[in-house]
């Protein structure tokens, strides 16, 4: 670590992914510096854009872009590219079902899983979804074509709701 005031010369490499593919650069409140300059090497195209090519054959055509849904199946394209989902197949989208056995006190949680990706599981006893999840277990490895996970509940359990994220890095 350099002592406070000193001027350090070095190179900073690093690739930062979101979940907004126009914000990936966007740097504000995670990293300071005094100054920064940020090149893309190679001009090649991104991963995005290859997805897209492979995907709709353009990069440009109708309901093509990050936030449209060309398959009508709720899930926005850039959910898909990060999910390892169909975009052109509304069949296509992450899932995952819940099921206990008689008299078990688990929980044994599937989904479609897709290599390439890292899972994390949340849970919560309220509804809707998003009011107070917890992150129970991250960096779950894909494992295609399904992920299995198992959860300990306590004996009082009454309902859950799960919550599956996945990502192309690990948290």
């Amino acid at each position: 670590m350099a002592p406070a005031g000193a001027v350090v010369t070095g190179r900073l490499n690093c690739t930062i992914y979101s979940d907004d593919p126009d914000a990936d650069l966007d740097l504000g409140g995670v990293i300071y510096f005094d100054s920064l300059s940020v090149q893309q090497q190679g001009g090649g195209t991104s991963a995005w854009e290859e997805w897209q090519m492979e995907n709709f054959g353009s990069t440009t055509g109708p309901g093509t872009g990050p936030q449209e849904d060309y398959d009508g199946d709720g899930f926005v394209n850039w959910s898909e590219f990060i999910a390892g989902t169909q975009p052109t197949n509304a069949d296509s989208y992450l899932r995952a079902q819940v099921e206990q056995h008689p008299g078990a006190s688990n929980l044994v949680i599937r989904w479609n899983s897709e290599s390439g990706r890292y899972y994390g599981i949340s849970r919560s006893t309220n509804w809707p979804a998003g009011s107070g999840m917890q992150l129970i277990e991250s960096n779950i490895v894909a494992t295609p074509p399904e992920n299995v996970y198992t959860d300990t509940v306590a004996a009082s359990w009454q309902r859950y709701y799960y919550r599956i994220q996945v990502r192309t890095n690990q948290w």
